[in-house]
Formats: C-alpha cells, structure tokens, sequence
C-alpha cells in the first residue's frame, strides 16, 4: 500500500536520478538555489561517500570519485580485468591505480569490487554548466530555490549530461575539404 508523502514535512532530502547513473539520495534544504544542488551534485561525483546495503543487513561505505567505462567488455582474466558494459557507472576507491595499469573500484548500482584497465573508463567531470535539471517534466532555473517547484521529500530530480562514453571520440564530425579536380584534357 502506497502512502502519500506529508507535504507539510521540511524539506531534507531528494533523490538524484539519471538515465547514465545510480540513484542516490541527496540532502538539500527548501530554500536551497538549483545552482548549489548543482554544485553539491559535482562534489559528491569527485569525492562522494557511496554506501550500500547487503541482504544480510551489512553496510558498505565507499568514498570515491565516479568512472564511466568507455567500452563492453568480457571478464578478462590474463589482464585481470572485469566486465563492464558502455557506460556503466562505477567508484574509483581513492588514487585507485597500482604499478599494473590498472583502477580498483566498485559497481555503482551493488558495490561490488572490480579492476579496470586505464584505458576502460573515464572520470566523470561533471560541473554545474554540463548539468541539466528537471522536476516532473519542467526544467529547474538555476536562480530559483527547491521550493518554488514544491519538491517533496524523497521526490526524485532528474539529472542529465552528456554521458562521456557517448560521446564522439574525434569530436564533431569535420566537413569533408572538397578539392579542385584537375582539367579534363581535350
């Protein structure tokens, strides 16, 4: 049975989805500007505190910065890599690098531990520009407070960015040079 949040409740709390990353849990207040959430959401993709819960009641706590794999993969044992799939969403744990190339970390979406080669994922650099943010359907003004769009607790704001992974390796496609045929000959 669903039960309807208390509007009348402060604000403390929202969650944070996105099409290319784990929902999280994110402490705001009412009168906080979409601008500082912004900048909240790129502190806690650089240096956040993930936590996961176990089905047997353990808790997990993992501060680290967030990698996107650039590429899907197979379990490679000879080079002692995880699978990972384009754009998966995964925690470096600390420097997370060792003399073998490659990075510790975990999945984002269950915690659990992997190794990925230097080459496999990116760090997601995320600053408030690249962030776009809605609630039900209407983009969020970065001028304006949480509560002109009468968010609730545990209410979710959608997060969108160009998600590296997806993005051109070369950039924009360049227009081909036409050059100049040479004369035909009579």
């Amino acid at each position: 049975r669903l039960v309807e949040p208390d509007k009348a409740a402060p604000l403390t709390r929202v969650r944070i989805a996105s099409p290319h990353l784990a929902t999280r849990h994110q402490l705001v207040a009412p009168y906080m500007l979409v601008r500082e959430l912004k900048a909240e959401i790129e502190t806690f993709l650089k240096k956040g505190v993930n936590v996961w819960h176990g089905p047997d009641g353990q808790v997990m706590r993992v501060e680290g910065s967030t990698l996107i794999s650039k590429f899907t993969k197979p379990l490679l044992v000879k080079d002692l890599t995880s699978s990972m799939s384009r754009g998966e969403h995964f925690i470096l744990v600390g420097l997370g690098g060792d003399k073998k190339d490659k990075w510790k970390v975990h999945r984002a979406a269950s915690g659990h531990p992997a190794q990925l080669g230097f080459e496999d994922a990116v760090k997601l650099e995320l600053p408030p520009k690249a962030q776009s943010l809605s609630y039900n359907g209407i983009a969020l003004a970065d001028d304006q407070p949480l509560s002109v769009y009468k968010v609730v607790n545990n209410d979710a704001i959608m997060l969108n960015f160009v998600n590296p992974a997806f993005a051109p390796v070369d950039g924009p496609k360049k227009a081909a040079t036409k050059t100049k045929a040479p004369p035909k000959k009579k």
